[in-house]
C-alpha cells in the first residue's frame, strides 16, 4: 500500500493534456508511451509518491510487438496489464523515489490439474500428434495464467498450415505472460488483444509447415 498523503485521485486527461502537468522525466516516458500506440487513447494518471499509473482507454487492439517496443522503452517501466475486463491498457511508470514493492506470495498452481485440463481440450480438438507438444505447452501455460480464477475459454481453429487461438474470459494478462507465451516457440506469432470483444488470439504455424517453412528458407541461403 502507499502511504496516505499521496495524491489516489484519478484525473482524465487528453494526451497533449496530461503531458504539461507532469515533470520532464515523467513527461518524456508518457509522451513516448503516447507516441508508440500512436492513436486517440484517452490517458488517466494516478500520481502516486514511488511511481505514476497510466491507465489508457479507448484502445481497439493492441499487439504484443506494440507492447514490446513499451517494455523497451527503458527501465522506467516498470509494469505492463492489459485489463481486457475493463478495456484499458494499463502501465506503471517508475520515479526516482521508487521503493520495490511487497510481493504477495500466490497459492501454487495445481499442476496435475491443469495438465489433466490440458490433455482434454486438447482431445477435444483432435490435435494431431506432430502439433500436440506445441499446443500443450500452450493451452497449460494460460490455464497456469488463470489458475485461482475464472477459467479461460480457448478456442482453437485449423486452416491450412496454422493454428489459430482465441482466449476469452481473460480478466487481465500482464506483459511477462504475453512474453512468456511469444517464447514458448518461433511458430508462435501475431498475438493481439482485441479490447472491444475482450479476446487474446494468437496463431500457431503447424510443425510440418514450419519445418516445410525453414527448410525452403535454408535452400535459399545455400543457393545464395
Amino acid at each position: 500500500m502507499e502511504p496516505n498523503t499521496i495524491s489516489n485521485i484519478l484525473v482524465p486527461y487528453t494526451n497533449k493534456d496530461l503531458l504539461q502537468k507532469l515533470d520532464t522525466d515523467s513527461k518524456n516516458v508518457v509522451q513516448s508511451v503516447v507516441k508508440t500506440l500512436n492513436n486517440n487513447s484517452v490517458v488517466s494518471v494516478n500520481d502516486l509518491n514511488s511511481r505514476m499509473v497510466c491507465i489508457f482507454k479507448q484502445i481497439n487492439n493492441i499487439t504484443f510487438a506494440k507492447l514490446k517496443e513499451i517494455y523497451l522503452l527503458g527501465d522506467k517501466i516498470l509494469k505492463i496489464n492489459v485489463k481486457l475486463l475493463n478495456k484499458s491498457l494499463v502501465v506503471e511508470i517508475k520515479k526516482d523515489v521508487y521503493k520495490r514493492q511487497v510481493t504477495i506470495k500466490h497459492t501454487r498452481p495445481n499442476m496435475v490439474l491443469i495438465e489433466k485440463c490440458t490433455e482434454k481440450i486438447l482431445k477435444s480438438n483432435g490435435i494431431e500428434k506432430s502439433d500436440y507438444r506445441i499446443c500443450y505447452e500452450i493451452v497449460k501455460l494460460i490455464f497456469k495464467w488463470t489458475w485461482g480464477k475464472l477459467a479461460a475459454n480457448i478456442k482453437m481453429e485449423v486452416s491450412g498450415g496454422e493454428y489459430t487461438f482465441t482466449v476469452s474470459n481473460l480478466r487481465v494478462v500482464d506483459y511477462n505472460q504475453l512474453s512468456a507465451l511469444d517464447k514458448v516457440h518461433d511458430a508462435v506469432h501475431s498475438i493481439q488483444i482485441n479490447f472491444k470483444r475482450s479476446l487474446l488470439t494468437f496463431k500457431v504455424t503447424r510443425t510440418k509447415e514450419y519445418i516445410n517453412q525453414h527448410e525452403s528458407k535454408k535452400r535459399r541461403t545455400d543457393e545464395w
